[in-house]
């Protein structure tokens, strides 16, 4: 974990030890047990909502638990039908230039591996499908199994790191949370206290 201070606006203020304008920030690599390995893939497709999706936009089922759903995600059919609700989720969605400029900084940091900071765990509890769709424009274009593969593995690690943002950032409020590749980064700072 590594701990520096940042200078930001004089509305912030910190301990006394410190300068009023400082915010402590926070990096730290996330545990690798904190979620399952099953867990993870699950969130980084969001199984548990994909079969209400496929309801609300007319596509056929996959089937009808999630357990049955890791199995069958394997299939070239199955495969087609998570794109296709992808396709359908961001064509509602691409109008919306906040949402797009969070989603471009995904692909720039799964994609390119470009050392951004992410803080769009927001999104996740409004769009459901946002992870879907997030892997789906990661992949677009892609014709290499191994090049699918790094970019499922890099989406996975996303997923996790977010996932333990969101943990984190349930528990404390007053933090700002972002996640990037190599883990979690938090800014601590104090509001003042008269």
């Amino acid at each position: 974990m590594s701990v520096t201070k940042r200078n930001t606006s004089p509305q912030l203020a910190s301990p006394s030890s410190m300068d009023p304008n400082d915010v402590l920030l926070v990096k730290r690599r996330v545990p690798d047990d904190s979620f399952t390995h099953q867990e993870i893939e699950s969130s980084a497709l969001e199984l548990p909502v994909l079969e209400r999706l496929f309801v609300q936009h007319d596509l056929p089922s996959l089937l009808t638990n999630e357990a049955d759903m890791h199995s069958a995600i394997a299939s070239l059919e199955a495969q087609k039908q998570l794109m296709k609700l992808a396709q359908r989720l961001w064509s509602q969605w691409q109008h919306d230039e906040r949402l797009y400029s969070a989603i471009a900084d995904y692909v720039d940091v799964c994609v390119l591996k470009r050392p951004k900071a992410l803080n769009d765990m927001r999104w996740h509890h409004s769009l459901p499908g946002l992870s879907l769709v997030k892997y789906h424009l990661c992949t677009a274009g892609l014709t290499s199994n191994a090049e699918r593969n790094e970019i499922w593995e890099r989406h996975c690690t996303l997923t996790h790191h977010r996932r333990y943002a969101e943990q984190f950032c349930c528990s404390l409020p007053h933090v700002s949370c972002h996640y990037t590749l190599s883990g979690v980064e938090w800014a601590i700072s104090q509001i003042r206290v008269r």
